[in-house]
C-alpha cells in the first residue's frame, strides 16, 4: 500500500442504539494507518446535552511549561464574565515539548470567545508558548503527533472509557503545516464544531482576511481551522 492522503473516520450513533466507545474509533482509524504519517492525529468526541444541568466550558490549552499553564489561568481570570471553576495540571513527560492544561470555565461564549483569540494570539508571539486548541460544553478534543496510537496512548484512550454520541477521527498532519507541534493537529474546534479535513481549501486566504475583519486574528495558519471558526465567528452585525 502507498500513502496517498490523510485518513478520516466519523461516526454517529442511531436513535436509543447505546454510545460509542473511544476504542471504536481508535480500531477504525488505525484500519487506515498506512493513509497517515507519524506528524499528527487526534479524535473528537460529542455528547448531546440530555438533562437539564450545564456543564461548564471545558478548555484545554497545549503549554509548553507549568509555567506558562499558571500564566494562561492568570489571563483567563482576568476576564471579567468568566469564572474557573476547576483546573487539572499538565502532566510532562520525558521528551515531552508540550503538554495538556485543562480548565473549567463558567461565562458567556463571547467573551470566551474573546478570550482565547487574544490569549492565542498572545502566546504565539515570541514563538509557540501555548495554544488554546478546544472550548466546548459538549465535545472533547484529544490529539497531538504521532499516530492514532499513540495519540489514544498519551490520552488515556487504548481501553474503553469514554462514550459518546458521535466520534470523528483523523491522521496525517493538516495540510498548509509544518506539523511539528500538536497544535497543528487535527481535529480543530471552535466551541460544539469539530472538523478533520483531508486536502487543501482554496478559498484559505479570502475566509482567513474575512475573520481577520471580525477581530479573530489568531490561526494557526491551516485552512481546517480557518472553516471551523467560520461557523461560530460573530457576525458583522453582532460587532
Amino acid at each position: 500500500m502507498v500513502k496517498g492522503a490523510c485518513g478520516l473516520f466519523g461516526v454517529i450513533r442511531k436513535k436509543n442504539a447505546p454510545k460509542i466507545s473511544n476504542t471504536v474509533a481508535l480500531k477504525a482509524i488505525e484500519c487506515v494507518r498506512f493513509r497517515g504519517s507519524n506528524l499528527g492525529a487526534g479524535f473528537a468526541c460529542f455528547n448531546y446535552n440530555d438533562s437539564s444541568s450545564i456543564p461548564p466550558y471545558r478548555v484545554k490549552v497545549f503549554v509548553n511549561s507549568k509555567d506558562t499553564a499558571k500564566e494562561i489561568g492568570e489571563m483567563f481570570s482576568n476576564y471579567e464574565g468568566l469564572e474557573i471553576l476547576g483546573e487539572k495540571e499538565p502532566e510532562f513527560r520525558d521528551g515531552d515539548s508540550f503538554s495538556v492544561y485543562t480548565l473549567f470555565i463558567e461565562g458567556e461564549d463571547k467573551i470566551l470567545q474573546r478570550a482565547v483569540n487574544e490569549i492565542n494570539e498572545e502566546m504565539w508571539k515570541a514563538g509557540i508558548r501555548a495554544r488554546v486548541y478546544s472550548y466546548s460544553r459538549y465535545s472533547i478534543v484529544y490529539k497531538g503527533v504521532g499516530y492514532p496510537i499513540d495519540v489514544a496512548r498519551r490520552c488515556d484512550l487504548l481501553e474503553d472509557r469514554i462514550y459518546a454520541d458521535a466520534w470523528i477521527a483523523h491522521t496525517r498532519q493538516p495540510t498548509n503545516s509544518p506539523g511539528k507541534y500538536p497544535v497543528w493537529s487535527h481535529p480543530f474546534s471552535s466551541f460544539e464544531f469539530s472538523i478533520v479535513h483531508n486536502g487543501d481549501i482554496s478559498s484559505f486566504g479570502a475566509n482567513m482576511e474575512f475573520l481577520s475583519s471580525l477581530g479573530i486574528r489568531s490561526h494557526v495558519g491551516t485552512d481546517s481551522e480557518v472553516i471551523c471558526l467560520l461557523y461560530t465567528s460573530p457576525s458583522p452585525r453582532d460587532r
